[in-house]
């Protein structure tokens, strides 16, 4: 029990700082919960009196006198529960926001690797499943418990006032609730660490089959994935069931002590009442107090009890939001991004990089890439071309070697103005289940003139004025409701409404329609000439247009020149473009 307790302890010092935005509101729930208990303990008096000096003794006036003084505290009391309900259903509501919100601003700041590795589904419902567990400590139960121990005091006092006799006999059932609740607290947490572990895993389970939903069609394995279903779902279930025959036996043992206890007194009491040691109102007092004293002490009890379930959804929760997110610099030195002041030459000096120990996919890479050139970077799977863009973005950073802006290591600038810096279109885009412009324009940003400027030159202007909600439209669940060419066009707009100084293609052109492409190679040649572009892809008609193509084999570049030099003396770099590139020539317009 004292190991249960020192888990209470724990968690209110870890969400201590979250109660501490709210001390002003908590002090006022403390206060009207302490007006509302002296209240309540004046009560069992009041009703000692009616029976003993009124009714007893045939006096109505008493009985009156003290009813109206008896419905008047309550009156006060309700009043003042009123008030204290106010205060406390804003404080219960805040800190589970601020509790989400934190868990929210982290998942924005974490590493992308940590998303290849976690299914999303299974991320928000462990954070919603954990904030509703800690909240659980918020319950008003939890506020009551603090000024029921002064109430305890108040009724222990009231039970040796009225006869010591009856308080020892009360006091001495109160260690039985102690001793046939502490095997399960023990029971509980491991079953419940068990339970938040398979709701876990079935949260990233279903989210897989529901993300992976067209394979599970097109391979016919409905019948399979119901029957994992039902298997995954039945050990769940017979642990919500277990649990709850553990909450309902904790609330048997709660009823038995009590119960006993007042069976006891009744006994002990009348005894007392028939050879004239004790009046019937005290009895009837003693009664009322007694459960003022036991009630704190259970529920002093059922918290550790509920720290059994409270626990690991704590340690779980600050698990998650002590996990490594991105740095936002290096060191003590961080260096805004003058963009209009800068050179704009990036170099990347003897970068290695690995995703695992000594399993090195980048070794020792140089080059530059000039301000306002075309670099390509070409290569077969695996050779680390999204690895090197990866980097440049600041999505991870090299184990060894540097990469550098105007010869400053990027890690030096602020990580939201340097990735301002970029505007990329990937061949794996993703377009937000929301309207076309708040796709070109997340969140508001930008003016109307640029969006209509950036779906111009994306050419997707022309199909966005035939919708019949034109940008206001919905595009579906990563754009299901548009064609791909549609999707192309949206994520490229997207991408020139930020204006961007670097442009980067990664292989936006892989899986685009000839349309889609042309307007791209047309980018190239007439509306990007001042930006810097660095383009991942392997077909001629795009190589043809780069200042500089990288070859990249390994993990390291193997050449570096222009389209003709490289087909002119790399047969790695020919035949790779004879693969990857082979297509009907496109005539571009204009």
């Amino acid at each position: 029990m004292l190991n249960a307790l020192e888990k209470v302890i724990k968690i209110f010092k870890w969400i201590f700082p979250y109660l501490k935005t709210y001390k002003k509101r908590i002090i006022a729930i403390f206060l009207c919960t302490l007006g509302a208990s002296v209240i309540t303990t004046l009560l069992p008096l009041l009703n000692k009196y009616i029976i003993d000096d009124g009714l007893i003794q045939g006096n109505f006036p008493v009985v009156v006198t003290i009813v109206f003084m008896f419905l008047a505290l309550f009156t006060v009391q309700k009043l003042i529960e009123f008030l204290e309900i106010k205060f406390y259903s804003y404080t219960h509501a805040m800190i589970s926001f601020r509790l989400l919100k934190d868990s929210f601003k982290h998942i924005l700041n974490l590493k992308l690797n940590f998303f290849s590795r976690t299914n999303s589904t299974q991320v928000l419902n462990n954070t919603r499943a954990d904030i509703a567990n800690i909240s659980i400590l918020f319950d008003k139960n939890t506020f009551y418990l603090v000024t029921q121990v002064l109430q305890m005091i108040g009724a222990l006092t009231g039970l040796i006032i009225l006869d010591y006799r009856l308080t020892l006999v009360t006091i001495g059932l109160i260690p039985l609730r102690y001793f046939l609740i502490k095997t399960l607290i023990v029971k509980r947490e491991k079953l419940f660490r068990r339970y938040i572990q398979l709701q876990s895993d079935f949260s990233r389970w279903y989210g897989d089959i529901v993300d992976g939903i067209k394979e599970i069609k097109l391979t016919c394995m409905e019948q399979g994935s119901f029957g994992q279903f039902i298997a995954r779902q039945r050990e769940i279930i017979k642990i919500q069931i277990t649990m709850a025959f553990y909450d309902k036996l904790n609330q048997t043992i709660e009823s038995i002590v009590v119960i006993l206890i007042t069976n006891c007194l009744y006994i002990i009491g009348g005894w007392f009442i028939i050879g004239g040691q004790l009046t019937l109102g005290s009895l009837m007092a003693f009664l009322s107090y007694s459960i003022y004293l036991t009630m704190p002490v259970a529920g002093i009890l059922n918290m550790a009890y509920l720290a059994s379930g409270i626990t690991p959804s704590m340690e779980r929760l600050k698990s998650f939001l002590s996990t490594d997110g991105e740095k936002r610099y290096h060191s003590q030195s961080i260096k805004p991004v003058a963009r209009h002041n800068q050179q704009g030459v990036f170099s990347f000096d003897h970068v290695c990089f690995s995703y695992g120990e000594n399993q090195f996919s980048l070794k020792d890479i140089s080059f530059t890439i000039p301000n306002g050139k075309k670099i390509a970077l070409v290569g077969e799977n695996g050779a680390g071309k999204t690895t090197l863009i990866n980097l440049l973005l600041r999505f991870h950073y090299p184990d060894k070697g540097k990469i550098l802006l105007d010869g400053t290591d990027i890690r030096e600038y602020k990580l939201k103005e340097y990735r301002n810096l970029f505007a990329v279109v990937s061949q794996d885009l993703y377009l937000f289940d929301t309207t076309i412009l708040e796709n070109i324009q997340p969140m508001g940003k930008g003016q109307s003139i640029k969006l209509s400027e950036a779906a111009k030159r994306s050419q997707a202007y022309a199909f966005i004025e035939n919708l019949p909600h034109k940008y206001s439209t919905r595009v579906g669940k990563n754009g299901t409701l548009l064609s791909g060419g549609q999707r192309q066009r949206v994520a490229l707009a997207r991408a020139l409404a930020r204006e961007g100084e670097i442009i980067i293609f990664d292989e936006a052109t892989s899986h685009c329609d000839a349309d889609t492409e042309i307007s791209i190679h047309d980018l190239l040649d007439e509306n990007l000439k001042t930006k810097t572009m660095i383009v991942i892809t392997h077909k001629p008609l795009v190589l043809k247009k780069m200042d500089k193509i990288i070859v990249l084999g390994k993990g390291k570049v193997e050449d570096t020149g222009n389209h003709e030099e490289l087909l002119a003396r790399n047969l790695y770099y020919r035949n790779m473009v004879n693969v990857y590139g082979t297509y009907p020539a496109l005539k571009i317009p204009g």
